[in-house]
């Protein structure tokens, strides 16, 4: 008789094999029901089971990943080149690292992405000062739907690197717009 082995927290498709596996080299019987599929000792293989949950080997899913992880990393590289090719006309050479530091954190996921991208358009905007550009700076930076943290980091990051940067800090508190 095959005995059941209940998957627990943590455990992933090769915890579960290799499991499966112990128990066959014991000769002892056992199965496990792991993400809807029914693995045993009689038929289990790493092969098999990567095959049967992913629809690939296990080499064929690591190379799609590697390539994954390089792709975003390209991507990545190709939106941080972009942001500081954007910003030399505003950032000082005292902060440029500091700044470099700050697009290598935004540039990775998605929604820090889109984050930052919405804080260096204000900036692109506010950097040259006039109050037209103030103005335009203040309502791009309260069309922006985001929580209380993401308006007070953005404030800090446009007071941080620019010049002029405490002067948006003050018409948003002047304002009280977003705050």
């Amino acid at each position: 008789m095959e005995r059941e082995i209940k998957p627990v927290i943590g455990d992933n498709l090769n915890s579960i094999v290799y499991l499966l596996l112990a128990y066959k080299a014991r000769g002892e019987s056992a199965f496990c029901i792991f993400k809807g599929h029914r693995f045993s000792t009689k038929t289990i293989s790493i092969k098999g089971a990567n095959i049967e949950i992913e629809g690939i080997t296990k080499e064929e899913f690591e190379n799609k990943l590697k390539n994954e992880l390089q792709e975003k990393d390209k991507k990545t590289k190709e939106i941080s080149s972009t942001w500081i090719e954007r910003s030399k006309k505003f950032i000082t050479p005292e902060l440029y690292e500091i700044w470099l530091d700050y697009i290598n954190y935004y540039s990775n996921g998605i929604e820090n992405r889109i984050f930052f991208e919405s804080v260096l358009q204000i900036m692109e905007v506010f950097h040259y000062f006039t109050k037209e550009n103030l103005e335009k700076a203040v309502e791009m930076f309260n069309a922006n739907q985001y929580d209380e943290d993401f308006k007070k980091r953005t404030i800090e990051i446009i007071k941080t690197f620019l010049k002029n940067g405490y002067l948006f800090e003050a018409e948003i508190k002047r304002t009280n717009y977003g705050l």
